[in-house]
């Protein structure tokens, strides 16, 4: 009965409005719920799938993942962007539908990648992202107890190109963190290495801010650092061709009375 009426709200949540909306409504339930404990809760960080009908092996390491997304019953999950190879309708809807059929329950939220950005018959795919995905703006928050994500677009209409924070997608990070949260975390697609505009801006903005976590994807690895002075993870394991010594991978984000740890999660996976 319980299961039933879970599958029934999640579906409700799922019916109206771009994938990005019908997330948010989602994640709103699942806050208010009676079950929800806000001292211990978990959050799935994935990036750079590929995903799209042909792809096999992309496809079979993005069901895993998901597979494992599901049992990890995280409040929500964040993909880091290339989530589809070249943009399209097609392939955008065949992420969505893959995501709602293996985690119906659960809310995906997606930071825009170059992949869809990409250029079809002289037309930027980001229109068909906007429409299907979202958010329009292709910046968002999500807010839930003692965390603040702030996912930035790093990508331009012109098939990606130039990579960086625009200066509205600066303006907007720079009232973002005007706030009193405990643990801010940022996330863009591509890493401020391979910015061309924009960067000295945000490590302004970074240094000056309690910044907890930097989380990006684009390169299919798994790297933890420091980007100046901030804890910061490059996460790009989820179904794209991966970089030499690689593994595919999600991130699994735990927190426990207010505080943040991250754990690397090996996705093995078959054709």
């Amino acid at each position: 009965m319980i299961k039933a009426r879970k599958a029934r709200t999640a579906a409700t949540a799922r019916s109206n409005g771009n994938f990005y909306t019908q997330s948010k409504k989602l994640l709103l339930q699942k806050l208010r719920s009676s079950s929800f404990d806000p001292n211990h809760y978990r959050i799935v960080y994935m990036g750079d799938s590929w995903a799209a009908e042909g792809n096999n092996t992309g496809v079979a390491v993005l069901n895993e993942a998901l597979n494992v997304t599901g049992r990890t019953k995280p409040l929500y999950t964040l993909h880091g962007g290339d989530a589809v190879f070249t943009g399209s309708k097609e392939q955008l809807n065949f992420f969505v539908k893959k995501v709602k059929s293996k985690i119906p329950s659960i809310p995906l939220f997606v930071s825009v990648g170059n992949h869809e950005a990409t250029f079809q018959n002289g037309t930027s795919s980001l229109t068909n992202f906007k429409n299907i995905i979202g958010p329009k703006e292709l910046h968002f928050v999500v807010r839930t107890p003692f965390v603040k994500v702030i996912a930035l677009s790093s990508v331009s209409a012109n098939g990606g190109h130039p990579y960086g924070l625009s200066q509205s997608e600066l303006n907007f990070l720079k009232k973002e963190l005007n706030t009193n949260v405990k643990n801010i975390i940022i996330t863009t697609h591509v890493p401020p290495s391979d910015w061309e505009v924009g960067r000295a801006q945000f490590n302004k903005l970074i240094q000056k801010n309690n910044v907890k976590l930097l989380i990006f994807s684009h390169v299919h690895a798994y790297r933890k650092f420091k980007y100046q002075g901030k804890d910061a993870i490059i996460s790009g394991g989820a179904g794209a061709a991966l970089d030499k010594n690689q593994i595919n991978h999600i991130l699994i984000l735990t927190v426990r009375n207010g505080n943040i740890t991250t754990k690397k999660v090996p996705i093995s996976w078959q054709l």
